[in-house]
């Protein structure tokens, strides 16, 4: 079994484009499946030369965690496999279950991470669990595809290995192969809904469907394929713009179409698959409520539902800019914002940009809105408020207080997203500054989030 094991690890990582050199990095938690995939792991990296890590995530759930933390350092040393370890403050908002916020702020952990491939340990065991629990919260067919083997994940493959293998397999590999593994107490109390699952209700199904497992997985598979497919017709409907859903469009379609195509939206942007209740209110403030209005549904996880004119948005929430906010440049080529603002990227440039001459022997520095301020632009006429500049480039009200404003010495010469003031834009052949504003996300002033 030890072999077919390493041999469907192989061929996986093969498969999701996993190459000689490249980072592969475990999901450690101490459980005998995170134990057993790393053992295995270290098996097949050495074959494939790949570079071998893992990540611990310390949730300071359990008074047992610290020792946790040691247990997977000593089997990390034991294997010589480097080991990162995070921990989480976890705070519950909005009703949502500690074991969400906990699953949340692991895959958080897991995102941000620096790796090509991260393999997880969940098995065949978990996903039935996982489809039973959605076929009785009412989920959907993206709820009922469950876990997917392979997902492409914020720059980096996410690979399952272990999810056409059952539990006792992997618990056999382990006394096997003698490996030490630890138990979470809480895996056994039973007012937890997967453990009343796993303990009270899967045996009794595996005693009379022996088969269980595999045709819950398969149910899984096929319900990928229609998630894939609902999901390739409302990217079809063409009411997704960017980060942005295009509500003239999205109105136009047909409710069942509608539901599908917001669904996907939310999706794309990062947002958990949010309860009807939710899911009504989004829609009773996208098509009842005025052209004119501005609503906000909260999303859960700091994120939020706006709108703007036509098009809504999915918006991280931000804390106000600090009042009289101010950054010095002094000839950096990058410039870092406070508060998730982005940054500011400073290149040479000929005939364009701001221009350098101008700034020489002034104080230029970084500002926020602070009301009034005016900016005329080149080539553009008149002088113009920079809220009647916002309004006529369709920039959302929730995004002009984080824009940045330069400034030499007390004169405004130049803001993201409009440009420089025309007494200060670099004339052909001068010598210019060009600045590129780049959110948190990497995308230019648009309603995106960094996900």
């Amino acid at each position: 079994m030890s072999d077919s094991l390493a041999a469907s690890l192989r061929e996986q990582l093969r498969q999701s484009g996993v190459s000689e050199g490249q980072r592969v990095t475990v999901a450690l938690s101490g459980g005998v499946d995170s134990v057993v995939l790393l053992h295995l792991t270290g098996r097949v990296a050495a074959q494939l030369g790949l570079q071998l890590s893992a990540i611990h995530v310390n949730h300071q759930l359990q008074t047992q965690a610290a020792a946790w933390v040691a247990f997977c350092q000593r089997v990390c040393d034991g294997m010589r496999i480097p080991l990162s370890v995070v921990t989480l403050r976890l705070e519950r908002a909005g009703g949502e279950s500690l074991e969400a916020v906990a699953r949340a702020g692991r895959y958080d952990a897991f995102d941000a991470f620096e790796t090509d491939c991260l393999l997880l340990a969940q098995h065949a065991d978990d996903q039935a669990e996982t489809i039973l629990l959605q076929l009785l919260r009412g989920a959907g067919v993206a709820g009922l595809a469950a876990m997917p083997a392979r997902q492409a994940r914020n720059g980096k493959v996410w690979l399952r290995p272990f999810l056409t293998c059952a539990r006792r397999e992997i618990e056999s590999y382990a006394r096997q192969n003698g490996l030490q593994w630890v138990e979470d107490p809480s895996n056994a109390n039973c007012d937890f809904d997967r453990n009343f699952l796993r303990h009270r209700i899967m045996p009794q199904l595996l005693e009379r469907f022996p088969a269980a497992l595999e045709t819950l997985g398969r149910t899984a598979r096929h319900m990928a394929e229609a998630r894939q497919l609902l999901d390739a017709h409302a990217a079809q409907a063409g009411c997704v713009q960017d980060t942005a859903l295009a509500l003239d469009c999205w109105r136009s379609l047909a409710l069942e179409q509608q539901r599908n195509v917001l669904r996907y939206w939310l999706t794309q942007q990062g947002v958990r698959a949010p309860s009807e209740r939710r899911l009504q209110e989004i829609f009773r403030q996208l098509l009842q409520s005025r052209p004119d209005s501005q609503p906000k549904v909260d999303l859960g996880r700091g994120l939020s539902l706006r709108r703007y004119r036509a098009k809504a948005w999915v918006v991280e929430q931000h804390a106000p800019m600090p009042p009289g906010l101010q950054l010095s440049w002094s000839g950096e080529s990058r410039l870092e914002l406070p508060e998730r603002a982005g940054s500011l990227h400073f290149t040479s440039a000929e005939g364009s940009g701001l221009c350098a001459r101008q700034l020489q022997g002034k104080a230029v520095t970084i500002r926020f809105r602070r009301g009034g301020e005016r900016l005329r632009l080149a080539h553009a006429g008149p002088g113009k408020s920079l809220q009647h500049w916002f309004q006529e480039r369709g920039i959302p009200p929730w995004q002009r207080d984080r824009i940045p404003l330069i400034y030499a010495d007390d004169v405004l010469v130049w803001v993201a997203g409009l440009g420089a003031a025309a007494a200060y834009a670099a004339a052909a052949g001068e010598a210019g500054v060009e600045i590129t504003y780049a959110t948190a996300c990497s995308r230019y002033l648009s309603g995106c989030r960094q996900a």
